[in-house]
């Protein structure tokens, strides 16, 4: 992902905390959901030492630059900042890109078929609740609204 611009922020005790704004892509959109709006990065082609081929935390929230309105009224992504508060701030930044470090995430779904079976770890069952094990139960509500309906049902035999 292209930088478009970079700036800053003032962090603790007025230190200057870069910032740099782009156009995301669905996974880094993704990617943010899932990690709680932080992401670490890979900063690439920015001309600077201290940023090239390193790796910092970012901090995601939406840009307050808007994008310009295409007359053809298509959908286009807003704009994104990533936060580096981490980052050594560098006077007139200007271009550089953006490399999503790939999370390492464990598959939940599936485990190892010796660990499905094993002795020490038995499948659960879950013994469905049929119709007929279900008890008739009627709560107070339920009991009252019965016994109002049943007087009105009385009170207008009565009076024909």
């Amino acid at each position: 992902m292209n930088i478009i611009n970079w700036d800053y922020v003032l962090g603790s005790h007025n230190q200057k905390v870069p910032i740099v704004t782009f156009k995301p892509t669905m996974e880094f959109l993704d990617l943010k959901n899932f990690n709680n709006q932080k992401l670490w990065v890979t900063l690439e082609n920015t001309g600077q030492n201290c940023y090239d081929g390193k790796s910092f935390e970012g901090i995601v929230d939406k840009s307050t630059d808007t994008n310009p309105c295409p007359y053809d009224m298509s959908y286009n992504l807003p704009l994104y900042t990533l936060t580096l508060a981490c980052a050594p701030y560098v006077e007139n930044m200007k271009a550089g890109k953006i490399a999503l470090n790939k999370p390492v995430t464990p598959k939940y779904s599936e485990a190892p078929p010796d660990i499905k079976n094993s002795p020490s770890n038995p499948q659960k069952s879950f013994k469905k609740q049929s119709k007929e094990d279900k008890e008739f139960n009627l709560d107070t509500l339920s009991l009252s609204l019965l016994g109002g309906i049943s007087a009105v049902v009385i009170l207008m035999i009565l009076l024909k």
